[in-house]
């Protein structure tokens, strides 16, 4: 018994000795792989590099996203975001560029104001990054080679705008109207009269225009504000006066001034019938219905066209992301917007309910997914005009023009004074650039 009971002691003791060898060798290879994570973390942190990025407030939540992909992807990396309200943006990155404070990366909206950051220095020229790297530019389609100057490249396209129009299904079914597809303006402002009705709180509008691309008839036809002949110009305000004034199926300038533009907020109050606006819209209405603030049953179609444009003619432009030309960073700023403004940042955009300038089908198929409507198919089959082209001055053009436009909106100057008054200005804004009478 006792010899059975020592022997049964000997294995017990070889047993524990093993688990002992067995705990050590694993406490060791626990240890040595926490010293080389903390030799990564140090070197990481002695080689961290922080990028700062500034954009305006409603790019954050999917600018956020990438973000943190991207940092988990690259230990090195740390990018902080700094936003400004989208109203003020230009103004504030104007202002930015003037101090002291370390900018890496600017977002950019529009074609006109890239040129003016290029004119004005702000921007690392990226031809030869992108010449020999592995971005895919032909995923940006042919409004890539209209940004260009003297075909060099200063930014990379985040996401491409494209204006559609939007409509409330139920004031359709309660009209007994069908639901719209491709319309020519004519059309459109004929249908918009047929769904207004009513006065005061219950007062229901056809259709709803934003104040912000004026010349909207013209640029579906490839005529700009810098054309010798300015027709299709003064018919795209025509044509606005007559929905606003004359058939008051659109609510007027002067009341939107009063209520501040809120397009999404008017819409989704169930008493607009008909918006044209942008794809970002999508995402607003999204969300706006998962936050309670809305249940309204809505769809898209194509945008209206003036008679003798091609169907589904519509107009957008990119948004940019551009590298500080006083950047310390160019390289790794670079590599952060490869993977934003590609293949990788375009499925997390989708995953967010936004549409990357960048288009692959997995993509556009997360997309289609995320939002659950078959009609954003739309936004893929579109033919888009550049809204606006690659000249600087064309800023203050369009700003002269809106003022101008909305004083004849609100009946504060004819259409004959409107035109003069703009037509000087624009010699005035080019002049010694050719423009001149």
């Amino acid at each position: 018994m006792k010899r059975v009971m020592g022997y049964n002691s000997k294995i017990l003791i070889a047993v524990f000795i093993i688990l002992i060898v067995f705990a050590s060798c694993s406490i060791i290879s626990q240890l040595e792989n926490m010293e080389q994570e903390l030799v990564k973390k140090n070197i990481a942190e002695e080689n961290e590099i922080q990028l700062e990025i500034y954009v305006w407030d409603d790019m954050e939540s999917y600018i956020i996203e990438v973000i943190d992909r991207y940092e988990e992807d690259n230990m090195n990396i740390t990018i902080n975001l700094h936003s400004f309200f989208k109203d003020d943006y230009n103004d504030e990155i104007e202002n930015l560029l003037l101090t002291d404070k370390q900018i890496d990366i600017i977002a950019i909206r529009g074609t006109a104001q890239l040129q003016y950051h290029r004119e004005t220095g702000d921007l690392y020229e990226l031809t030869d990054k992108i010449k020999h790297g592995e971005l895919d530019v032909t995923a940006y389609g042919t409004m890539f080679n209209t940004i260009t100057y003297d075909y060099r490249h200063y930014a990379l396209p985040v996401r491409s705008t494209c204006w559609v129009l939007y409509y409330n299904t139920e004031l359709f079914d309660k009209a007994g109207l069908d639901y719209p597809e491709q319309l020519t303006w004519t059309e459109y402002g004929e249908l918009a009269k047929k769904l207004t009705k009513g006065e005061g709180e219950e007062k229901q509008y056809g259709g709803y225009w934003v104040p912000w691309v004026y010349p909207f008839y013209a640029i579906q036809k490839g005529s700009y504000l810098y054309d010798d002949d300015l027709t299709e110009i003064e018919d795209s305000i025509k044509l606005l006066y007559q929905f606003y004034n004359i058939d008051k199926s659109h609510m007027s300038y002067a009341d939107m001034d009063a209520t501040g533009f809120d397009v999404v907020g008017e819409f989704q109050k169930g008493t607009i019938a008909m918006m044209p606006n942008g794809e970002w819209c999508v995402r607003m209405l999204r969300e706006n219905e998962k936050e309670g603030e809305t249940d309204i049953d809505w769809e898209i179609a194509p945008m209206p066209v003036p008679e003798g444009i091609e169907n589904n003619t519509t107009w957008g432009q990119f948004e940019f992301m551009g590298i500080h030309s006083e950047s310390d960073y160019r390289e790794e700023a670079f590599a952060f917007l490869t993977y934003l403004c590609g293949q990788e940042g375009s499925e997390i955009l989708a995953q967010c309910g936004m549409i990357s300038a960048y288009k692959n089908e997995e993509a556009i198929q997360i997309y289609k997914d995320v939002v659950g409507k078959e009609s954003v198919s739309i936004f893929f089959d579109t033919k888009k005009v550049q809204e606006q082209p690659a000249i600087k001055e064309y800023a203050d053009l369009m700003d002269s023009f809106k003022l101008l436009t909305n004083q004849y909106l609100s009946d504060d100057k004819t259409l004959e004074e409107t035109m003069k008054d703009f037509n000087d200005e624009r010699v005035r804004i080019f002049h010694g650039l050719g423009f001149t009478e």
